[in-house]
């Protein structure tokens, strides 16, 4: 096993990928298992030699290190993941779920799981709000990065923000209860304070609630 590489989790290597090469070369050599694991403990480093260590496998099976080692890996993965910013939210939950299925398939809440690891990153604002799902979330926030809050004192340009918000809702295909959560959140200021005393006075359909909008 000399040509074997050590793994870090902090390499750019995929764990699945080094499991697979020291699987096989391990094959080559023919090591039973006894060996297999001596030979494993003596490569991995840092955090991966951590949770070896941590995880107390020395009496364990040589399947059953790998199982428990590959699910650490996976744990760790989710739990560090930050989103990169050229990744929109749908496609960064998508990963995230990704992860959360190989790191807690026993759990039946993987959904939830994300929307926590998600809301962590993002500001008190949108953690305080009550998300009922993983995808109404996903699909509010999508469409927030595509227009900027309304906070004009003197209604200049409302008319070209509100046919944006609009376009925007449409192409998320935002019911009419989701348009006025979002909207509500857009708006700052003076234009907050009217939609409050708006949606006060009963006025809950979107269309009727831009109408009362437009004429303040």
């Amino acid at each position: 096993l000399e040509e074997m590489l050590p793994f870090s989790i902090d390499s750019n290597e995929d764990w699945i990928e080094w499991r697979e090469k020291f699987e096989l070369t391990a094959q080559n050599c023919k090591l039973n298992d006894r060996k297999k694991i001596l030979c494993l403990c003596s490569l991995l480093s840092g955090n991966a030699h951590k949770f070896y260590c941590e995880l107390q496998l020395n009496d364990c099976e040589y399947s059953q290190i790998i199982d428990r080692l590959t699910k650490a890996m996976y744990i760790d993965q989710f739990t560090s993941s930050k989103r990169n910013m050229t990744h929109t939210w749908g496609e960064y939950a998508k990963e995230l779920l990704s992860l959360v299925q190989k790191a807690y398939p026993e759990r039946e809440d993987k959904e939830m799981i994300v929307l926590k690891h998600i809301l962590s990153q993002v500001s008190e604002k949108d953690r305080s709000r009550s998300w009922m799902s993983l995808d109404q979330a996903i699909t509010v926030m999508s469409a927030e990065e595509e227009i900027p809050d309304y906070a004009n004192e003197d209604g200049e340009w409302w008319e070209e923000w509100i046919q944006q918000f609009r376009d925007i809702a449409m192409k998320h295909s935002l019911d009419n209860s989701k348009k006025i959560e979002w909207l509500s959140c857009r708006l700052i200021r003076s234009a907050k304070e009217i939609f409050d005393e708006i949606l006060a006075e009963d006025k809950t359909d979107f269309d009727t609630l831009i109408m009362c909008l437009s004429k303040e």
